[in-house]
Parts: C-alpha cells; sequence; structure tokens
C-alpha cells in the first residue's frame, strides 16, 4: 500500500513525471528530459555563465561543463567571451536553441493534458493553481531562512 502521505505522494508524482516527460522527448524530439531543462532553465536566464546555470539547474558546475558540448555542437547554444571578465564565458540559446525549448515544452504541456481528455475526474487547472500557492510558500520559506521549511537545514550535496 502507498504511503497516505502528501509529500511522498507528491515525490513519486515528480519521479513518475520526469520518466514520463523523458520517453516523450526522447520519442518526439530526440532528447533527455535533463536536456529539455537545460535548454528551458537557460532560456530563463540567458547570458549566465556556467557556475550560475549549474545552481539554476541545482546540479554542479562540472555537470554543467560536461553537458554543454552536446548543445553547441548541434548549435543550440552559444558560448561568447565576457566582456567584462576575461576568463569567464557567457551562455546564450541560439534561434535553434530557443524553438527547440519551447516545442519541447510545447509537446509535454500538450502530452501531459490527456487526463483533462480522458475520464479522469482532475481538475489541471485548480491543481496547477494549488501547487502554485504550495510552491510559492515554499521558496518564501527557504528564501526567509525559515529553519522550519522543508531542507532548509539539510546540506547541498544530501
Amino acid at each position: 500500500m502507498a504511503d497516505p502521505r502528501l509529500t511522498f505522494t507528491l515525490h513519486h508524482l515528480v519521479a513518475v513525471l520526469d520518466r514520463h516527460a523523458d520517453a516523450i522527448l526522447r520519442r518526439e524530439l530526440g532528447m533527455t528530459y535533463s536536456q529539455f531543462l537545460f535548454l528551458v532553465t537557460l532560456e530563463g536566464a540567458e547570458g549566465v555563465d556556467g557556475t550560475t546555470l549549474a545552481r539554476h539547474l541545482d546540479v554542479s558546475r562540472a555537470a554543467v561543463s560536461k553537458r554543454l558540448p552536446w548543445f553547441v555542437e548541434r548549435a543550440l547554444v552559444e558560448v561568447r567571451d565576457d566582456p567584462r571578465h576575461g576568463r569567464r564565458t557567457r551562455l546564450f540559446l541560439t534561434d535553434a536553441g530557443r524553438t527547440l525549448a519551447r516545442t519541447a515544452a510545447d509537446t509535454l504541456e500538450d502530452a501531459l493534458q490527456a487526463p483533462a481528455r480522458s475520464d479522469l475526474d482532475v481538475d489541471l487547472d485548480a491543481l496547477h493553481r494549488d501547487l502554485d500557492a504550495l510552491l510559492t510558500w515554499l521558496r518564501a520559506g527557504l528564501d526567509a531562512g525559515a529553519h522550519d521549511a522543508p531542507g532548509a537545514d539539510a546540506p547541498d550535496d544530501a
């Protein structure tokens, strides 16, 4: 029997959604969900350096460096020298990268709307609003350094 606690259900839901999204993107666009996250995260933070992108992705700088060639070789991401800092580079989506990020986002959004088109009685709009409210509350607690916020006292590599 599944654990009835909301935290476990949400965690399990995210894990299953990630696997589902990965399968869809591999089949439809020949990319992984991890690659999609890289693109859409960069889309929202264009011009950042690798360290900042790593922080946004919640991965190490080395992980960004390891993934970057895949995007550059496919002309999805452009690496430019930072004119204000001789040793730093900045990352930018190319037009092709931006198009792929948006196509992938639309593909996933369409696929994940299936419950609304089925007999499953789930109000996805209400669920989205509720999850956004929960996410906003949790982020505010973390930003304020609230010790009772989930993960606030956890080490970075936990």
